[in-house]
């Protein structure tokens, strides 16, 4: 996610919409718009009190979104590794793993961390045809080769898979790696990715050299929910707003705390507009509007039902049909 500046994106959290003539928000996290001749704009009630938002002239709105926090969700990169049947285990022969983990500690892609686990083919390897004792071997080489890191950067775990060899299924053993999600502290330490690739050294069989393995890249069927990148995005914005004090002195400061919850989920609207004046300042300068509300828990509607009231006062204000809420 890139953070820009300047005021050019605007944030708030809610979790009602007030509505009626005269209502005002009270209370922490209520929202509610307002309409004027040709312009809108939102008030807010955040943990630095009532505020509003720029005032937004209707026909300068170029589009309103709504982005749903299930598809805002990461899955976590994985990597299987299989055995190449025609290869197979040849008794002797030491079967090479380089693990590649491009951007390692997030300084850049020039920053990579390679490691190499390898397992020594034994006759025991051989007569089992599912490879088993081979991955549970391969297993332990790799959990060993990472040992000395400071934190966790995968899970390994060995797997079954359905192979069809000469039109017969047969069950086989993999390695499957899995990315760990890495620590993050709001504001310092971004939660970045781990990328994972490997590479296969060369065995012998009958005089010739072959590429023992297959990997199959894939994703995982867990996945990391977007509110550590969300406090984020609400920290710097805070920011630009006037709280420019936030962990100054470091490490005796006190924590701030606004309102996103980062081990919860949100759902994302954007409203990109822009300000133009008269005269000779016709010139745009565009400008995003975010407004994030709290995905619902234990497949809660809660969210939806609240963001089809944003979107039916967000319609009446502007006379447009701006976003659609699918449930």
């Amino acid at each position: 996610m890139i953070f820009n500046t300047n005021q050019n994106r605007q944030f708030y959290v809610f979790n009602k919409v007030i509505t009626g003539i005269t209502a005002t928000p009270t209370n922490e996290g209520e929202i509610k718009v307002e309409k004027g001749d040709g312009q809108i704009f939102f008030k807010h009630y955040g943990k630095g009190g009532l505020t509003r938002t720029d005032i937004i002239d209707v026909d300068k709105i170029a589009y309103a979104k709504l982005t749903m926090a299930t598809d805002l969700a990461r899955p976590l990169n994985q990597v299987t590794i299989k055995l190449d049947s025609n290869v197979g285990i040849n008794v002797g022969e030491d079967y090479i793993l380089r693990i590649e983990i491009p951007n390692y500690l997030a300084p850049g892609d020039a920053c990579v961390l390679i490691k190499s686990a390898a397992v020594h083919a034994t006759g025991e390897m051989q007569s089992d045809d599912t490879f088993k004792k081979f991955f549970d071997t391969l297993k332990k080489s790799v959990d060993n080769t990472f040992v000395r890191e400071s934190g966790n950067l995968i899970k390994t775990e060995v797997t079954t898979y359905t192979e069809t060899i000469s039109g017969e299924n047969k069950t086989k053993y993999c390695l499957v790696l899995t990315e760990v999600p890495q620590p993050w502290r709001l504001g310092a330490l971004s939660q970045e990715p781990v990328n994972i690739k490997v590479h296969f050294d060369v065995v012998t069989k009958l005089s010739e050299e072959y590429i023992w393995g297959k990997a199959e890249e894939g994703v995982s069927t867990e996945k990391i929910g977007n509110g550590k990148q969300l406090a984020d995005l609400e920290y710097f914005c805070m920011a630009e707003r006037g709280d420019m004090f936030r962990n100054m002195g470091w490490p005796n400061n006190l924590d701030v705390k606004y309102m996103i919850d980062p081990s919860a989920e949100y759902d994302v609207i954007d409203i990109h507009y822009a300000y133009s004046g008269n005269g000779v300042d016709v010139h745009k300068s565009e400008k995003d509007l975010t407004l994030v509300i709290k995905k619902g828990t234990n497949d809660s509607t809660a969210d939806e039902s609240m963001l089809c009231v944003f979107a039916n006062a967000l319609k009446d204000a502007t006379g447009k049909n701006l976003i659609t809420v699918t449930a």
